[in-house]
């Protein structure tokens, strides 16, 4: 605890250690940059497990800038089981509702809050911001085709939802009592609650009805979203209240921190083993931290490389510029800069071939990459060219140069008067490592004499051998030259 509480003093949002519940928030460097900063009103808030021995699960806000994700907010969080009494609000959602009411203290109001299907962290956001809980979250569009997938492409239950006609006329008068379906009639024995076609067909009316906004008109005709809705009152009250009518978001899915916990625990964490608590809490603030800073700096400060939506975008707009337009007209506005085609519907830079056609038919100007600074507004025009400068004008903020820490001393550090004597003296750290290296060269002289002295004494070994050897051959073949005293040449 001592060593978590040192690494995250200076980011400190809350701590408690219950028997029910311990959780710690701490905030890193973006917090106050990018909170602060009216250019930057999405986030992306989820969990990942598995990254500690203790069992914590480790909750993450990351701000949405220009395509890439840098996080503001950590939550390290466990609860005990059996703890919730019936009728309040889990360990989860209690910690969590704490989290974001201490980061909306310090002033984060988000426009746009991504999560996924997490009942927790949605019942925090909307019982933090009250008001505009509801039209701030955005469910990640990948967690809800999938969930609905997989239920659709369950067996059927011995217990099935009744459907009372009565009802459904009341409450949608164009609803027809008297209707029964009879199309696949066959498959109604079988224990399938949806085809593969009929599976197909509702994910893609799902996400037609999550990127539909009134700002996109509507195919060719030009029909907006408010009127179709007037016309075809077929949308369910959860999409018709999410969402801001004014702006209309960046991003579509919850990617964007779940890329942030892969490079975490791929990356940072993958050489530690059930690390603990502080270890993980380190290597968060001061290894991946401190990578972003710098991707951060140099991306969108200094402009050294383009950010990752000018990357995609280029890549769309490329490939528009190269497709075929047919004859059909998708009310392509440029002073907008919005189509009513399925593709710019579906887009997650908000570009399609008829844009592109129609911008180098009117300007007379193709794009080339870094040549403007590309940027994603919330509101129309969607999509702005900025004069690229370096370092650029147009970011959230510098982000602030943090001084070098004090390095601990290797010995004991001196008293005033002794230090006032020895004031003419190198520094301890010097003199510790003219010390080492002394003792280094001393170790190496002594090795190569001990390595030389047994080269010699092996030689001697030879020279004896070869003597002894040379003295048989010569009492062999003359003992009267056998000599006990010759002298042999050396």
């Amino acid at each position: 605890q001592n060593k978590i509480w040192d690494v995250v003093v200076s980011g400190w949002l809350m701590f408690r250690s219950t028997n029910d519940v311990k959780y710690l928030g701490f905030k890193t460097g973006f917090f106050d940059l990018l909170v602060q900063s009216d250019q930057v009103t999405e986030y992306h808030v989820d969990s990942t497990c598995k990254t500690n021995r203790a069992g914590f699960e480790l909750f993450g806000v990351v701000a949405n800038v220009y395509g890439s994700g840098y996080p503001i907010a950590y939550l390290i969080v466990k609860v005990a089981s059996n703890t919730n009494v019936s009728g309040e609000d889990t360990g989860r959602i209690t910690a969590l509702k704490t989290f974001f009411q201490e980061m909306k203290d310090r002033g984060f109001n988000p426009t746009f809050f991504f999560t996924d299907k997490d009942q927790a962290e949605i019942n925090a956001i909307e019982a933090v911001w009250p008001s505009e809980g509801p039209s701030i979250i955005r469910l990640c569009l990948w967690h809800l085709k999938r969930a609905i997938k997989l239920k659709l492409s369950k067996p059927k239950t011995a217990i099935l939802p009744i459907y009372n006609e009565q009802a459904a006329h009341l409450e949608y008068d164009f609803v027809d009592t008297s209707f029964v379906p009879v199309e696949d009639a066959r498959r109604r024995n079988r224990n399938l609650l949806t085809t593969v076609n009929q599976r197909a067909i509702i994910l893609d009316m799902m996400g037609k009805h999550y990127n539909m906004h009134h700002f996109i008109p509507e195919g060719h005709l030009g029909i907006s979203v408010s009127e179709l809705v007037h016309q075809n009152v077929v949308l369910y009250d959860g999409w018709a209240k999410s969402g801001v009518d004014n702006k209309l978001p960046i991003g579509k899915t919850t990617m964007m921190i779940e890329a942030h916990w892969k490079v975490l625990k791929r990356t940072h964490l993958y050489h530690y083993n059930r690390a603990r608590l502080d270890l993980v809490t380190f290597v968060i603030l001061q290894h991946y931290y401190k990578k972003l800073k710098v991707k951060y700096q140099s991306m969108v400060v200094y402009r050294s490389e383009t950010t990752t939506f000018e990357s995609r975008f280029m890549k769309e707009w490329i490939k528009g510029r190269g497709a075929q337009v047919s004859g059909t007209t998708y009310s392509t506005d440029l002073v907008r800069l919005v189509c009513g085609c399925h593709s710019f519907l579906h887009s997650p830079v908000t570009l399609c071939k008829h844009l592109v056609k129609a911008h180098i038919a009117a300007t007379h100007d193709d794009l080339v990459n870094r040549k403007y600074f590309i940027q994603r507004p919330h509101t129309p025009p969607f999509i702005s060219f900025l004069p690229t400068t370096n370092p650029n004008t147009h970011h959230p903020g510098n982000h602030p140069r943090e001084g070098p820490r004090p390095r601990p001393s290797l010995r004991r550090r001196l008293s005033v008067s002794r230090w006032c004597n020895r004031a003419a003296r190198s520094p301890l750290v010097d003199e510790e490592r003219s010390f080492l290296a002394h003792e280094i060269r001393l170790r190496d002289k002594s090795a190569n004499v001990r390595r030389l002295r047994e080269l010699l004494a092996r030689a001697e070994e030879e020279k004896e051998d070869e003597k002894s050897q040379y003295m048989a051959l010569l009492t062999n073949s003359n003992p009267l030259q056998a000599i006990p005293n010759l002298d042999l040449p050396t």
